[in-house]
């Protein structure tokens, strides 16, 4: 950060005015160890009962070749962690 601030006054701007926003929908891309890559698309949902909750959900594009890997990730053998499985591009 010390770099940007110094050579960019457009980052010392709106690192000031801390323009943050929140990414309730987009793309993940993610590797699985037994299917290799996925594209997923997402969507949070703030949960009604409790605001600092948000639930996402991920899904494939039919047809695609993530949509192919995501269903037979759901036929495989259960005794495979996803959470473990799964790392972030």
């Amino acid at each position: 950060m010390g770099e940007l601030s110094t050579q960019s006054e457009t980052f010392r701007r709106m690192w000031a005015e801390h323009r943050v926003r929140e990414h309730r929908t987009g793309v993940k891309r993610l590797h699985h160890a037994s299917v290799g890559d996925i594209e997923l698309t997402y969507e949070g949902m703030e949960l009604q009962t409790d605001r600092d909750l948000v639930l996402t959900a991920y899904t494939a594009q039919p047809g695609t070749a993530s949509a192919d890997k995501l269903s037979l990730l759901s036929t495989m053998c259960a005794d495979i962690d996803p959470l473990v499985a799964f790392e972030t591009k």
